[in-house]
């Protein structure tokens, strides 16, 4: 009959086996990165994702994509080539290079750009990561930027570099900012703009950009810090935790992720929320001579406007109840 001693034993030696096994496997990655984890928006939008599939209601604004249909021209040519298994060339269909010459020589007046001069990969980031691999020299990354450029340089044995940019220069890097990080060692920058936001918002205080393009926002609710400070909200973490826990919207913080500071009350919100193929649909109807109206959003982009009026009562019961 084994005794509690003997238990206690055994429980230490499984544990013991565990940990021996746990540092075998680290011992495997290499030692700049041991504290990787999965991208921080990627692992966001995992966890929203499984509170809808258990049926709770999440105005998800946290996760940027497309939500238009693939267009039917690039759908009827992967089905007319999906039975080819050829290799392709390392650098691309040689007839799509010329095509991506032909279209910044025409929109960029890049008369120079040959297709030896051009890669294709199935996204940026692996053509950024490509680059830096070979590069020699150091990486100019901005703040706010994407999440994955600061950790990919790092994977590729750079310096990476944080320019700080600013929201009175609508997020861009200036002349200025890249002076004060001029080195004697080459410099590749990485440029990202992440800012296209919303009237509603500014509405009430939240201050922001105005957009051009794109599916995300980078809104600063610093009108808000007195009132969250008095509620022990010091961070945009906590912040965009407490929105989601009292109206369900998922919102992620500039900080860290994006390389703002963690007490700065930026988010990233992604207006993605809402049938893109109807929503394409009901526009071409309409025409590009008349503007896309609030009852258009109404009827094709109802999750979305639902979503940031929730966020715009959220701020104002804020001011609301800090006021009193």
């Amino acid at each position: 009959m084994e005794t509690a001693a003997n238990k206690m034993e055994n429980t230490k030696e499984v544990a013991m086996e565990n940990e021996t096994r746990q540092s075998t496997f680290t011992d495997l990655i290499q030692p700049h990165l041991k504290d990787y984890c999965p991208a921080s928006n990627l692992a966001f939008n995992e966890k929203v994702k499984r509170l809808i599939a258990d049926g709770q209601k999440v105005y998800h604004l946290g996760f940027g994509q497309s939500p238009f249909p693939i267009l039917d021209g690039a759908v009827k040519k992967l089905q007319q080539h999906a039975n080819e298994n050829a290799y392709l060339p390392v650098q691309g269909l040689p007839e799509l290079r010329s095509k991506i010459c032909e279209f910044h020589r025409k929109l960029d007046g890049l008369t120079h750009l040959k297709p030896d001069n051009v890669i294709i990969a199935p996204g940026s980031k692996e053509l950024i990561y490509l680059l830096l691999a070979v590069f020699n020299g150091d990486v100019l990354v901005l703040s706010p930027t994407w999440t994955t450029y600061k950790p990919q340089s790092q994977l590729a044995h750079h310096k990476a570099v944080v320019i700080q940019t600013t929201e009175n220069d609508d997020w861009r890097v200036t002349p200025e900012n890249i002076e004060k990080v001029i080195s004697e060692n080459n410099l590749l920058l990485i440029l990202c703009n992440p800012d296209n936001p919303s009237k509603e918002l500014t509405s009430v205080g939240i201050t922001a950009v105005m957009p051009t393009a794109g599916y995300y926002i980078f809104p600063n609710f610093e009108i808000l810090r007195s009132v969250l400070a008095a509620r022990g909200i010091t961070t945009g973490t906590q912040m965009c935790d407490t929105i989601f826990d009292e109206v369900n919207v998922a919102l992620m913080s500039g900080g860290p992720a994006f390389l703002r500071p963690g007490n700065e009350f930026t988010v990233r919100l992604c207006f993605i929320n809402f049938d893109g193929t109807e929503a394409l649909k009901a526009s071409k109807k309409l025409g590009t001579e008349k503007d896309i109206d609030d009852e258009f959003l109404k009827q094709y982009c109802l999750t979305t406007v639902e979503a940031i009026q929730a966020l715009k009562k959220w701020v104002k019961d804020q001011l609301e109840t800090g006021s009193k």
